[in-house]
C-alpha cells in the first residue's frame, strides 16, 4: 500500500490555489522518473498509513514543509482529521493537507538538496565549505551538540568510523584536500567519524514546484504542461486518480477555515538522530 500527502497552498495575496509537487529523480529503475508526484511511498513494516505518510513528506520535501522530528506530530494530526479532505484508491491513500503559503519552501528545497546531491557523489571524507555549513544551519540541519559540531548530524547522512592516516588518504580524496573533515586531516592513527553516503530515500526528488489548479487540469487531462521555465513537465501515472479527485474537490474545501499545518519555527532537537555506522 502506498500512502502519501498532497500539499496545498492558498496565496493570501490573490487567494489562488496552489499544489506543490515534487518531480521524482532521473533513474531508468525509479517509478514515474523525472515525472512530478506527491510526497509519498510504500508502508514500512509496523508502520500506520499515517506515520508513512508523515515520514516520507519530511524526507522527500528535505523537511522544508515537516521536520524530521515532527514525524508524530503529522501522524497525530492525519489520524485526528486535520487535513482537508482523503482521498483513498485501491492502491493509494492520500492526504490532502492544507499548508502555509511558502513559496520560499522552493528555494530552501533546492539550495539543501544541491548539498546533498555533492556529497552523495563525492563523500569518503567529504568536508562542508563554510557556505554549505550556514545554509544547512540556516534549516536547522545541525544536531545540538557541540561534541559533533564539526560534523553533520543528520538522520539523512551515513557516516562511519576508520582509523586514519596521512597514508590512508586516497588518491581520489587528495583531489578533495582542502574539503576534507578536520578530524580527517592527517594525523597518526587518529579515529575518524566520517561521512560514507546519503541515504537515497533523501534525494527521491530533486525539485519542487507549485502549480496551479488550470495548471493540474491540464496536466491530467493533456498529459503535460509547461511551467514558468519552459519545461514540459508529466505527471506520474501513479497519483493521477488521486489528483483528478482532488482537483474536483478542492473549489469545496478551500474556502473553508480549515486548520493549516506550520512547523515551529525554533523547534530543534537536541537528540542525536539515528545513524549508521561500520565497523
Amino acid at each position: 500500500m502506498r500512502c502519501g500527502i498532497i500539499p496545498v497552498m492558498v496565496d493570501p495575496e490573490t487567494g489562488c490555489v496552489y499544489v506543490l509537487l515534487g518531480r521524482n529523480r532521473t533513474a531508468e529503475s525509479y517509478p514515474g522518473s523525472n515525472a512530478w508526484s506527491d510526497f509519498g511511498g510504500t508502508l514500512a513494516q509496523g508502520e500506520t498509513p499515517e506515520a508513512c505518510a508523515a515520514r516520507e513528506v519530511a524526507e522527500e520535501s528535505l523537511e522544508t514543509l515537516v521536520k524530521f522530528h515532527e514525524r508524530a506530530i503529522m501522524s497525530q494530526a492525519l489520524t485526528d482529521g486535520q487535513y482537508i479532505f482523503k482521498i483513498c484508491t485501491e492502491a493509494d491513500t492520500h492526504w490532502v493537507v492544507k499548508f502555509k503559503w511558502n513559496p520560499a519552501a522552493i528555494f530552501e528545497f533546492g539550495s539543501v538538496h544541491r548539498i546533498l546531491s555533492s556529497m552523495s557523489k563525492l563523500c569518503k571524507g567529504y568536508e562542508l565549505t563554510n557556505s554549505e555549513k550556514s545554509t544547512l544551519k540556516k534549516y536547522r540541519w545541525f544536531c545540538k551538540d557541540a561534541r559533533l559540531s564539526s560534523i553533520l548530524q543528520h538522520p539523512a547522512i551515513v557516516h562511519t568510523k576508520k582509523n586514519l592516516d596521512s597514508a590512508s588518504i586516497s588518491k581520489a580524496q587528495a583531489t578533495f584536500a582542502s574539503r576534507i573533515q578536520t578530524s580527517v586531516q592527517p594525523q597518526t592513527h587518529t579515529e575518524a567519524r566520517v561521512i560514507r553516503d546519503i541515504k537515497p530515500q533523501w534525494l527521491e526528488k530533486d525539485s519542487l514546484q507549485l502549480f496551479s489548479i488550470p495548471q493540474i487540469c491540464a496536466m491530467v487531462c493533456q498529459g503535460s504542461v509547461s511551467c514558468s521555465k519552459g519545461i514540459c513537465s508529466q505527471l506520474d501515472q501513479r497519483i493521477i486518480p488521486s489528483l483528478t479527485q482532488c482537483i474536483r474537490m478542492l473549489k469545496f474545501y478551500c474556502g473553508k477555515s480549515i486548520c493549516v499545518w506550520e512547523s515551529a519555527p525554533s523547534a530543534e532537537t537536541e537528540t542525536v538522530p539515528e545513524t549508521e555506522t561500520e565497523p
